[in-house]
């Protein structure tokens, strides 16, 4: 291919319809597989639009890293939302031990 994108490959793909039709794809396909592939025409060109993939990649990996510094997913700050029916039971291990749990006493506030 005369178009070269860091970190991505780029192929040309032959699809063939139900009636016999044919027609190219440019396939479009990252190294980082945390990245989606990109299908375009066969003319048009990968770069810009793998840039954009690749630019909200990072926006998203520092929104994973605020949430992981504010301490939103620590043990702390998680409260107990199990609801059960009546009658019904959660059964719970601590290594070789069961803990059961009945809806009396999980429901209760």
């Amino acid at each position: 291919m005369d178009e070269i994108v860091p970190n991505w490959r780029i192929y040309k793909v032959l699809m063939i319809g139900k009636r016999g039709e044919n027609t190219f794809l440019k396939v479009c396909i990252p190294l980082d597989e945390s990245e989606t592939a990109l299908c375009s025409d066969k003319d048009e060109a990968c770069g810009p639009r793998a840039e954009y993939v690749e630019k909200e990649k990072k926006k998203n990996e520092e929104y994973i890293m605020r949430i992981r510094t504010n301490n939103f997913f620590n043990k702390k700050n998680r409260r107990n939302t199990i609801k059960l029916l009546p009658g019904e039971k959660l059964i719970a291990k601590d290594g070789e031990k069961k803990i059961v749990y009945d809806s009396a006493s999980l429901n209760a506030k």
